[in-house]
């Protein structure tokens, strides 16, 4: 191949910056550069070179060491500090061979050096080494920047996936009753804490008809968002099942049902866990239906501890499997538990499950205590238990209390929105706490705060000039004094801000009150009208002090 051909076949970008103050010697150099297939810019001196590089970025620069007005030298290091090219092969022409003068160099940026008189083949040879660096560097920038651009695209679809998953998990919560809820006769509260940022468990409780109740709690195999998507649809079927139904549920034949319509046909191991159950109002009667979940536990309002017979398969596993219904009478007082077995197979420090035994005596020692109390207590138990905050499967727990008779620690107000008929009412709740032996500066604070959300809806609600009926329903538990304050007025469609201040008068003075004596203020929206339910624990550790 000619030498003509051969520069004709190098690229166009391997262009060489001449830097020699020397016009013989740069005529020279420049022949022998262009002989070897290089396109040659030339430059007198360091101005000039820093110049030509401002306009064109050069990858080999060739340059004298001793030149007039800025030396070799110094060009690097502008070449370096100044225009920031790194990517760039330096090669000095010298004279100089002292250790001090080669240090110098190469702390400015020097990549190389050749002693004058330059050999043409040497000169080629450690060019070649420089194009052969710089375009590895040039390939390595090029890749590191293809590595930044795929690490932001997958931080971007991360952070999208975070936003779904944050959106699926509020949605999962949302689905979800309201933590602490009543019907007639039965309270229910509830405790879920999947452990990541969606879970495969899911609870609910509907009412069916006017004195039937349905609930249900099922856990998923699995974590995250598959169990996720199969909790929502089997939640999504049963409500479906128990509107269709009404009262007249079996739950055997619901889940064999449910059995039928999500019964795995891919052979991916797609199953899960359920206790469901129906209780009638009036008598405390339940059916109670399980598939290979932990069973279901009767706590007697005496302290005694039942397990629900029962068992099954999982749902999913066998299109033909067969449930049973089990019976069980729950009297005033007593209390239904069902878990999942995230509760029980929770592990210590040492792999030690918290497992039945301790969950029996956790709630013998809670007997009596109001479902709130007994689930915080179980929140606490088994985050001690654990180490930490964190759980390796989903956690839920629901319960169902009877309430007790009225005559056995409840008593019913009904009055009319006046001035006067509260004051009077007031006057009777203080009595009756009196006579109940709750303490006088607690009857007080609860006295208070109980007139102070019925001149919330004597004012707000019906209006001073049109009263309406109020009723007030409070029961005395062990641990606490309850109250429930149900009105038909005007519904409240935006209740105060938690973040309020002694000083806020006029925003909400009396809902300060409400939040700083009440341990459990919860507005729960009705059909027509309100309903307020306020909790009071006896316990003195659980005292909030008085506003100023």
């Amino acid at each position: 191949m000619s030498t003509r051909s051969a520069a004709m076949s190098r690229p166009a970008g391997d262009a060489v910056l001449l830097v020699e103050d020397s016009l013989p010697e740069r005529t020279r150099l420049r022949f022998i550069l262009e002989r070897g297939g290089y396109r040659v810019l030339e430059a007198g001196d360091g101005d000039a070179a820093l110049e030509v590089l401002a306009a064109e970025p050069v990858n080999l620069i060739v340059s004298d060491w001793q030149m007039p007005r800025m030396s070799g030298v110094e060009l690097c290091r502008k070449i370096r500090q100044e225009l920031q090219l790194d990517n760039c092969y330096i090669i000095m022409l010298t004279g100089r061979s002292s250790r001090k003068d080669t240090l110098e160099a190469f702390d400015a940026g020097t990549d190389d050096f050749l002693a004058k008189p330059v050999d043409r083949d040497e000169l080629l040879a450690r060019l070649k080494v420089g194009r052969r660096l710089c375009k590895l560097q040039a390939d390595l920038s090029q890749q590191y920047q293809q590595v930044q651009e795929s690490l932001t695209r997958e931080q971007q679809a991360r952070a999208l996936v975070d936003e779904d998953l944050e959106a699926a998990s509020l949605l999962q919560r949302e689905l979800l009753p309201p933590q602490f809820g009543q019907h007639p006769g039965l309270d229910v509260a509830h405790l879920f804490r999947p452990a990541a940022g969606l879970g495969g468990d899911m609870l609910n409780h509907v009412r069916l008809d006017t004195h039937r109740v349905g609930f249900f709690l099922l856990d998923v195999c699995g974590h995250g968002v598959a169990p996720s998507l199969l909790s929502f649809a089997v939640a999504h079927a049963l409500g479906e099942m128990f509107a269709d139904a009404g009262g007249d549920v079996r739950p055997h034949e619901l889940l064999q049902s449910l059995n039928r319509r999500f019964h795995d046909r891919s052979g991916n191991g797609r199953f899960f866990t359920i206790a469901l159950g129906i209780m009638d109002l009036r008598d405390g009667q339940t059916r109670i239906c399980q598939a290979a979940h932990p069973p279901p536990l009767v706590i007697r309002h005496e302290g005694e501890i039942e397990p629900v017979p029962g068992g099954g398969v999982p749902v999913g596993v066998f299109a033909d499997a067969q449930y049973e219904t089990c019976e069980v009478l729950l009297q005033p007082g007593d209390q239904l538990l069902l878990f999942s077995d995230g509760l029980t197979e929770c592990e210590s420090a040492e792999m030690e499950q918290f497992g039945d035994e301790r969950l029996h005596d956790l709630l013998r020692a809670s007997q009596g205590l109001s479902p709130e109390h007994v689930l915080e207590l179980v929140h606490e138990t088994v985050t001690d238990w654990c180490g930490d905050d964190t759980l390796e499967d989903d956690l839920s727990v629901m319960i169902l209390a009877r309430q007790h008779e009225v005559g056995e620690g409840r008593r019913r107000f009904e009055l009319m929105s006046r001035a006067e008929d509260i004051a009077d009412t007031v006057d009777a709740l203080r009595e009756w706490l009196g006579a109940n032996g709750v303490a006088e500066g607690l009857g007080f604070e609860f006295a208070v705060c109980v007139a102070e959300a019925l001149n919330n809806v004597e004012e707000h609600g019906y209006g001073e000039e049109s009263p309406g009926e109020i009723v007030i329903d409070c029961r005395l538990q062990i641990d606490a004094i309850e109250c429930e304050i149900i009105d038909h007025a005007v519904p409240v469609t935006e209740m105060p801000s938690a973040d309020l201040s002694p000083g806020d008068v006029e925003n909400g003075r009396g809902w300060f009150i409400l939040k700083s004596w009440m341990d459990r203020v919860e507005y729960v929206p009705a059909v027509q009208g309100n309903r307020l339910r306020l909790v009071k624990f006896k316990d003195s550790r659980r005292q909030k002090g008085a506003p100023d």
